[in-house]
């Protein structure tokens, strides 16, 4: 018995020194490379990167916000490991970047390049006369059509005004409105719009004027006679209006419709309360039908058809 044992543990012990003998070695894995890189984007689907020689390339969701971090899914050569690992969050700039360690040792670094999903705005503005109560436009493309993201600004001396007020706001067209709240005076301002990751001046100043007197006119409360030396009150619907009228120039004229003559004369304006205005008719003017116009500075308030009786 202890004749077969020796025979089973010498054969046991050549066949264990015959395979270390035949055992091949393999050198370490030299390869440091990322085969993929995978994000989500805007709606949470993946998206891949373009890997680059040394440059993760990443072309984000067009006119989406871009994300502060996010959390790659990566993929390397084989026997490779990766800092940041996987899966682990980072800052979504170009300042991230990645070391990959081969299993020999040797090491390849990567740089995230975010490529923006907003293609470079530009604007344009069709007029530079804008108004109080009143909306006015900025056309152009790539706009973010998104009022968190999309701001609009008006400068004088050194002093943002924002705008927050929009009738409509798309990728080609912003459309602010300036309330009768506005705390702007009239006069002239730059104009700045801030776009996602961009900033836009426009190349002329714009000119804000007061608000249209005559579409605030309550025109249910205006008469259709009028006598000689009459006094004439008129009424507006917003209490606000009148503020910005405060010194302006008002002058009256009546068209004669029977011989086509005109008088003009000095309506003597007396600013009543926030909404209501008297003027005063001539004590000798005329009787006939008339077209009456009243003007403040180079804006009409009152184009009407009228008797003096």
């Amino acid at each position: 018995m202890n004749t077969l044992y020796k025979t089973y543990l010498a054969i046991a012990i050549g066949c264990t020194i015959l395979f270390s003998a035949c055992k091949t070695e393999y050198p370490d894995l030299p390869y440091a490379e990322i085969e993929t890189f995978t994000i989500e984007d805007a709606h949470g689907q993946p998206l891949r990167a373009v890997i680059k020689d040394a440059e993760i390339i990443i072309y984000w969701t067009p006119l989406e916000e871009e994300p502060e971090t996010i959390r790659p899914v990566i993929t390397l050569s084989e026997g490779a490991t990766i800092s940041p690992a996987s899966g682990e969050a980072v800052p979504y700039s170009a300042a991230t970047a990645y070391t990959v360690t081969a299993q020999d040792g040797s090491k390849k670094t990567y740089t995230l390049r975010p490529e923006g999903g907003q293609p470079i705005p530009y604007l344009h503005i069709p007029s530079t006369e804008i108004y109080i109560n009143s909306t006015f436009s900025i056309l152009g493309d790539y706009f973010v059509p998104d009022a968190e993201r999309t701001k609009v600004y008006i400068i004088a001396n050194g002093q943002e005004h924002e705008l927050t007020e929009f009738r409509q706001l798309t990728n080609s067209v912003i459309q602010p409105f300036i309330p009768l709240s506005t705390p702007l005076d009239t006069g002239y301002y730059e104009l700045k719009v801030v776009t996602g990751r961009y900033t836009l001046t426009a190349p002329e100043r714009m000119h804000l004027n007061a608000p249209n007197l005559a579409a605030l006119l309550d025109k249910t409360r205006l008469p259709s006679t009028l006598t000689p030396g009459q006094v004439l009150s008129l009424y507006f619907t917003e209490e606000q209006a009148l503020k910005f009228y405060q010194n302006a120039d008002f002058t009256a004229q009546m068209f004669y419709y029977s011989d086509n003559s005109a008088v003009e004369f000095d309506p003597n304006v007396k600013f009543v309360n926030a909404a209501e205005i008297q003027i005063t008719i001539p004590a000798g003017i005329n009787t006939g039908s008339v077209w009456f116009n009243l003007t403040a500075g180079n804006k009409s308030v009152i184009g009407q058809q009228m008797t003096i009786e």
